[in-house]
């Protein structure tokens, strides 16, 4: 990347925004105790006629395609933004969805659309959690009959719990965001507070056991998602939390299992919260 401005602060995401065939690569990012932006940049197959690649080799990387202006995020002293990219609306283009923090570090999420020649409008913003020491953002798709995504969040941070003496516990929120067609957002949410302090380090999504209906029927291959914490206790542990989520019932994740990894696994806190 050409500057320290185009600093990623969470995983990158890969859709095609304008639908126009060439991926996208989409990240969150900036200063972490000032201005966030989403940033776009485009992979070539090589010379593509007509696109953003019309010139280019294999691989070649075209940062800010054609008329895409990053788009700016609240900046704050919050902890860094994330982003997602999928099919959230019925249109042919791919969306992307940012998490950030607002001036009062409660965390937010943004819907954005591309025209074709990749200049961004917001179509929606709502709440999805009070914290934003830790954010991250994936996509699926839950409803396996459905033609559209839907997106996953968490939000994470320390809050105050009782007065005498006051206590710090870990308030993470964990949300699926589904659309409707006009681009309104609806976040389907599970809180938990937990006094060990864990400290999210990874959500993924995926099917990561055998479908309930047993593997004859595809249609049971319903993505779940998987929520990667470190237990900051005496002897610190990482837990994976498998979460199933049931469209027809409702978006809300539901805990399926809890997970302890060996006591050899290491996590990078190069990518920590912002506590």
């Amino acid at each position: 990347l050409p500057t320290a401005g185009y600093r990623a602060l969470g995983q990158p995401t890969v859709g095609d925004i304008n639908a126009d065939g060439i991926r996208d690569v989409i990240w969150a990012g900036g200063n972490k105790n000032g201005a966030q932006y989403v940033y776009v940049a485009s992979v070539c197959p090589g010379t593509v006629p007509n696109t953003v690649c019309g010139d280019a080799q294999p691989f070649d990387i075209i940062i800010d395609p054609l008329s895409f202006e990053r788009v700016e995020l609240l900046g704050s002293t919050c902890g860094g933004p994330a982003a997602t990219a999928g099919n959230f609306l019925p249109d042919t283009g791919d969306e992307v969805l940012a998490v950030f923090g607002n001036s009062s570090c409660a965390a937010q999420a943004r819907l954005l659309r591309f025209d074709g020649e990749m200049r961004a409008t917001q179509v929606a913003q709502i709440p999805v959690g009070n914290d934003t020491a830790t954010m991250l953002a994936a996509t699926a798709r839950f409803d396996w009959f459905g033609d559209i995504d839907q997106a996953v969040t968490v939000s994470e941070g320390l809050a105050v719990v009782g007065q005498n003496p006051t206590l710090l516990e870990t308030r993470t929120v964990l949300s699926v965001i589904d659309f409707a067609s006009n681009g309104a957002m609806t976040a389907h949410q599970v809180m938990s507070l937990d006094g060990n302090i864990p400290i999210v380090r990874g959500l993924a999504t995926g099917v990561f056991g055998p479908p309930p209906g047993g593997f004859d029927d595809p249609s049971d291959f319903v993505p779940q998602i998987a929520v990667m914490s470190i237990l900051a206790e005496a002897t610190p542990s990482n837990v994976v939390e498998i979460y199933d989520v049931d469209p027809e019932a409702s978006y809300v994740p539901q805990l399926s299992s809890t997970h302890v990894l060996p006591s050899n696994f290491q996590v990078s806190n190069e990518c920590g919260p912002n506590y």
